[in-house]
C-alpha cells in the first residue's frame, strides 16, 4: 500500500471550498447573464411560498425572527400554527426543500442556487478525490471551462428547482463505489448528510438512491471491513429519509407515508399513454372511485389536463385530492393487470425519448412578483439573451454527452476496476432516472439535463488521471 492509499482524505480543505466557491460562482453564470434572475417555473414560486409559511411557523414557535429577514408582506406569512398551515399545503412538494429555499430566499434569490450548487460541486470533488489526478495545470483550467460551456451544468445551477440535487445521488454512490472509506469520518459524515438532504428534495429521488445504493453493496460484498461499514452509514441514511417522510406524512397529512402529499403523476402519466384511461372509463360506472366522482363521463386523457387543466385534479377540494392520492396506487395496478404490454411498451418508449431530451425548456429567466392573493408567480424577464442560441447550445450538449459516453467505454474496455464498476454505476443511474422521472412522470428537458452532464465529467476525471493510459 502506497503513502497516498494510506493518507485519510477530507472534504474540509480552506483551499479546496475557495476554489470551489469560485468555481461555484462561475457555473452560475446563465444568472448573472439575465441580471441575477434565475430560471424558474410555477413550482418554483410554490417552494418560496411554502418555505415562507415554514419559517414563520418556526419563528412563531421561538417569537422572534433574525434580523433582516422581512417575510410579513404576504399573506402568506401570516401562517403562524401548524393546524392552519396544514389546511393551506395541498399537494406537498418536498418540506425539506420548502425550508432550505425559506432559509435563504429572503436574503437573496440567487442565494438558494448558489448554495445548492456548491453542494454539489463538493460531492463532485469527493468523487474526483480519490482519483490519482494529475497535477493542476492549464489542462484543469480546460476541463472546467469545456463542463460550464458544452454541458447542462450551469443551466441546472441557474434553475430554481431541486432538480440539480438529483445529480448528488448518482455522485455519492460512485464515491461509495470508490473512495468513500479513504475519507475522515467528518467528510464521510458529511457526504452522507448532503445525500439525505438531496433524496429528500424528491420523491423520485427515493427509488434512485435504492437502486443505485443496493447495486454499489451488492458489487463490492466480498470487500468484508468496506461492506459492514458502508451497510451501515448507507442503510442508516436510507432510514432518516424513509423515516423523515413518514414523520411528515404523519405531522401534516395525519397519515404516515414515503411519499407524503404526493402529487397523482404516475396516474395522470398512465391515463395519458392509455392503460390507466381504458382502465377507468371501463370501471368508472361500477368503482366508487373519487378520480370518477371529480372527471364524470369526460377524463382528460392529457397529462398535464388531468393534473393542471381547468377541470384538473389541482382545481379539486382537497379532500377529494386526498382520496385521489389513495387510490392512485391501487387503480394503477389494476390497470396494469389488465393491459401489462401496453404499459411495459409505453414506459420503455418514454425512457428513450427521455434519455435523448437535450432541450432547454426549463432555461427561462424569471422574476418574482407578489400577486394580490398573497401567492408569488413569474414574470419572465425581458432580456432572454440565450433563446436565440438554445439550437445550438442543445447539440454543444449532446455532442459533450456523446463525446463524454465514448470516452467512457473506451476507459471500461482498457482498464479494469474500479472504472468498469463506477462507470456501470452512472450508466445505471442513468437509465434509472430516465425510468423513474421521463418513464414514470412525463419525458421532459430538465429530467435529463439534471445528470447529463456527470458523463463528460467522469470521462474527464478519469482523463485526468495520472498515467490514464498506460496501464
Amino acid at each position: 500500500m502506497t503513502q497516498l492509499d494510506q493518507t485519510k482524505l477530507t472534504l474540509f480543505s480552506g483551499r479546496a471550498w475557495l476554489a470551489l466557491s469560485l468555481l461555484t460562482t462561475l457555473t452560475l453564470w446563465p444568472i448573472f447573464l439575465h441580471g441575477g434572475h434565475p430560471f424558474q417555473m410555477p413550482d418554483s414560486f410554490v417552494y418560496v411560498d411554502q418555505g415562507e409559511r415554514i419559517w414563520n411557523i418556526i419563528l412563531g414557535v421561538f417569537d422572534k425572527a433574525p434580523e433582516g429577514l422581512d417575510i410579513s408582506n404576504a399573506p402568506a406569512a401570516q401562517t403562524t400554527s401548524l393546524e392552519s398551515a396544514k389546511e393551506d399545503v395541498g399537494y406537498l412538494r418536498s418540506l425539506p426543500y420548502a425550508a432550505f429555499v425559506g432559509m435563504f430566499a429572503p436574503i437573496l434569490l440567487v442565494a438558494v442556487n448558489w448554495v445548492q450548487t456548491f453542494l454539489v460541486l463538493l460531492v463532485a470533488y469527493a468523487v474526483a478525490l480519490p482519483i490519482p489526478m494529475i497535477r493542476f495545470s492549464w489542462l484543469w483550467m480546460v476541463a472546467a471551462l469545456g463542463l460550464l460551456i458544452f454541458t447542462s451544468l450551469p443551466y441546472m445551477a441557474a434553475f430554481l428547482m431541486p432538480d440539480i440535487l438529483g445529480s448528488v445521488v448518482i455522485l455519492f454512490s460512485l464515491v461509495l463505489m470508490n473512495g468513500f472509506e479513504r475519507f475522515n469520518r467528518a467528510s464521510q459524515l458529511a457526504l452522507i448528510a448532503i445525500f439525505i438532504f438531496a433524496v429528500l428534495t424528491h420523491y423520485g429521488n427515493i427509488p434512485l438512491a435504492l437502486v443505485l445504493v443496493s447495486a454499489v453493496l451488492i458489487m463490492r460484498f466480498r470487500h468484508t471491513k468496506w461492506f459492514r461499514k458502508a451497510t451501515l452509514y448507507a442503510s442508516g441514511g436510507l432510514a432518516v429519509i424513509i423515516g423523515s417522510n413518514f414523520v411528515i406524512g404523519a405531522v401534516v397529512f395525519d397519515e404516515p407515508s414515503l411519499t407524503p402529499g404526493r402529487f397523482p403523476i404516475l396516474l395522470a402519466r398512465s391515463i395519458e399513454d392509455g392503460p390507466a384511461f381504458w382502465y377507468l372509463e371501463e370501471n368508472c360506472p361500477s368503482k366508487d372511485y373519487a378520480v370518477c366522482d371529480w372527471f364524470g363521463d369526460d377524463i382528460p386523457n392529457n397529462i398535464g389536463d388531468a393534473l393542471w387543466g381547468e377541470r384538473g385534479i389541482d382545481q379539486a377540494p382537497i379532500t377529494v385530492r386526498r382520496q385521489i392520492q389513495k387510490e392512485e396506487i391501487s387503480i394503477l395496478w389494476a390497470a396494469f393487470k389488465n393491459y401489462p404490454i401496453e404499459q411495459i411498451v409505453s414506459l420503455t418508449g418514454n425512457v428513450g425519448v427521455q434519455l435523448n431530451q437535450f432541450g432547454l425548456q426549463y432555461a427561462l429567466p424569471m422574476s418574482t412578483e407578489l400577486g394580490e392573493d398573497g401567492r408569488r408567480s413569474g414574470v419572465r424577464h425581458d432580456s432572454r439573451l440565450l433563446a436565440p442560441h438554445f439550437k445550438n447550445i442543445e447539440r454543444a450538449h449532446r455532442a459533450a454527452f456523446l463525446i463524454g459516453l465514448f470516452v467512457l467505454i473506451c476507459i471500461a474496455i482498457k482498464r479494469g476496476a474500479p472504472h468498469r464498476q463506477m462507470i456501470l454505476i452512472l450508466l445505471l443511474g442513468l437509465l434509472c432516472n430516465a425510468a423513474i422521472f421521463g418513464g414514470l412522470s412525463a419525458p421532459v428537458d430538465r429530467y435529463h439535463a439534471r445528470v447529463a452532464w456527470l458523463v463528460p465529467f467522469l470521462a474527464i476525471c478519469f482523463l485526468l488521471q495520472r498515467n490514464a493510459w498506460t496501464k
